[in-house]
């Protein structure tokens, strides 16, 4: 099967259920994989079978390892599964020198709240913005034994950790989804040479990105929502009898506790201080930032490039897995000279961390793999764009790109490879529309820069709440909970703000001819009207009040 249909649509639906019913993952994902392969096979069985084991050692790479030439910085996928594995040790030593309890200490002392536990996790994220992937392992696993203290559900932290990678990520001109969205625009024709066969708009792919941030609506909204939720005690939906039951019961799991903890709150040195916990992670971000700008070819490092350029042709894969495994040597080191872990006990901290990141690591192969399918042999994501879009109005544009790429990527699991399949689709759409001939320079296409700010918001929003998605995955892993939990209970505060994103892009189409001033009066409708709906929700949530402050 090659052509998308709304076949396409069932192995998404299958996981979506299955998990729903079962709360066990590993059997959803692989469920919905066979699935997948079933349909793209027209039903041969045997077929589905070996497609389905081919893709999934695909995702491995491990061809890349043991070949001829030895590709290994051309596996990304490997090296993203390495990394997790060398952070999962880190954070394991972490832990076990009596780090996170000494930065526990510390901090107690000044947080006296609920609230400041909560912002003090999204501020840690401010400082992580380079990457979401960083983002999401890195600030729940520091933040679960502090909020833990509070009475915070760990379903909560999730929500924070989670609402800040992505979004954050996205409209930060220096992270690692820079070079992806650039190479997205310059791949679709995007190009400074007015003369190249290949361009279609004249504009450098940069700077349009840099225009099209202030249209990512969903990223500003989600994080100023956060906030409020965090300012203001809102709570609702199954988040507020998570958020009972830990006030009540001190229970931070409700009623579904992991299946192993990983970490032992007593364990540690007594003796153990800040530098403990510092240390570790300064050497953890200022080695990724290193293993970033290595490989983006940096001209301090025997590259070509200047530091800004290098930054955003870095490969977040490579500087992750670089990055990771030189703080993983130094860290070890820094251990073991300070006397917190014996050397002898170096293998049992190994062996710890990369049991805490397999099974993440393994539902994230599922996951590649079945998006894998979906996206290439089903084209789960084209077709659902283009059923959305296909009956769009001029002035609907935005918010059908917006509503067609946020349900691809929640049903693919992936916003970059919605963002990959949505770009073409849109330039195309537009242009066809606004009946302008190839090359064009951007300033005559007045919405393009909304519409694909509308493809970014969905990728993002969708990626945010889909139970496949990989930073999904990760956020879970780190804050040490079920993953079927955290998908439950983010929807709760996610789905109010995608609604109240919609409102802007309905907006932003009558107002963008006034410029600046469109993008305000898009937010502010944006934010006026999920401020009503967390008003209306959180007034009715409180029928049942509790103590939670």
């Amino acid at each position: 099967m090659t052509d998308s249909s709304v076949f396409s649509l069932i192995p998404p639906f299958v996981v979506l259920v299955l998990g729903y019913l079962t709360k066990r993952i590993f059997l959803s994902l692989g469920v919905g994989i066979f699935v997948a392969s079933l349909i793209s096979q027209n039903g041969n069985i045997l077929l589905a079978l070996k497609k389905a084991i081919l893709i999934f050692y695909g995702n491995l790479e491990l061809s890349s390892l043991y070949s001829f030439n030895f590709d290994f910085w051309s596996a990304n996928n490997s090296l993203i599964c390495l990394f997790l594995f060398t952070l999962g040790i880190t954070i394991t030593m972490i832990h076990s020198s009596g780090g996170a309890q000494a930065y526990e200490r510390k901090v107690r002392s000044i947080l006296q709240t609920k609230k400041q536990a909560e912002s003090a996790s999204l501020i840690l994220s401010l400082f992580l913005f380079i990457d979401d992937y960083f983002s999401s392992l890195t600030v729940g696993s520091v933040m679960f034994s502090l909020t833990d203290r509070f009475k915070i559900p760990r379903a909560k932290l999730a929500f924070l950790v989670d609402s800040m990678a992505a979004p954050l990520a996205v409209i930060c001109p220096i992270s690692s989804w820079v070079a992806a969205i650039v190479g997205f625009l310059r791949d679709n024709g995007i190009r400074e040479d007015a003369f190249s066969p290949d361009t279609k708009i004249i504009a450098s792919p940069f700077m349009v990105y840099l225009n099209i941030v202030p249209y990512i609506f969903y990223s500003f909204l989600i994080i100023f929502f956060t906030w409020f939720i965090v300012i203001r005690r809102i709570s609702f939906g199954y988040m507020k009898k998570h958020e009972e039951e830990a006030e009540k019961t001190g229970n931070v799991f409700y009623n579904n506790p992991p299946r192993q903890t990983y970490f032992n709150k007593k364990s540690g040195s007594s003796e153990s201080t800040m530098a403990d916990f510092l240390f570790p992670i300064f050497f953890l971000i200022s080695f990724i930032i290193l293993g970033l700008l290595v490989s983006g070819q940096w001209s301090g490092f025997a590259g070509e490039v200047s530091l800004w350029r290098a930054l955003r042709q870095s490969s977040a894969p490579q500087g992750l897995f670089l990055g990771g495994f030189l703080a993983l040597l130094i860290n070890t080191c820094f251990f073991c000279f300070r006397g917190r872990i014996r050397v002898f006990q170096l293998p049992q901290q190994y062996w710890q961390g990369f049991k805490m990141m397999l099974p993440s690591t393994l539902i994230l192969l599922l996951a590649w793999t079945l998006g894998d399918i979906l996206r290439n042999d089903l084209h789960t994501g084209k077709y659902l764009g283009n059923l959305f879009v296909s009956t769009a109005m001029h002035n609907t544009l935005p918010l059908m790109f917006f509503v067609g790429s946020f349900v691809a990527s929640f049903a693919i699991g992936s916003s970059w490879g919605t963002a990959a399949m949505m770009f073409p689709i849109g330039v195309e759409m537009y242009m066809s529309i606004s009946q302008v001939t190839a090359p064009i320079a951007v300033e005559h296409l007045p919405l393009f820069y909304p519409i694909l700010g509308a493809i970014l918001s969905g990728c993002v929003a969708g990626d945010h709440i889909s139970p496949i998605s990989d930073t999904t995955i990760m956020t879970a892993t780190s804050t040490v909970m079920v993953h079927e939990e955290h998908v439950q209970t983010q929807m709760t505060y996610a789905l109010p703000i995608i609604f109240s994103t919609g409102v802007g892009y309905l907006v932003c189409v009558y107002t963008v001819d006034l410029g600046a001033w469109c993008v305000f009066l898009s937010l502010f409708s944006s934010v006026l009207f999920g401020l009503t709906l967390f008003h209306l929700l959180n007034t009715f949530a409180q029928k049942g009040k509790s103590n939670y402050s």
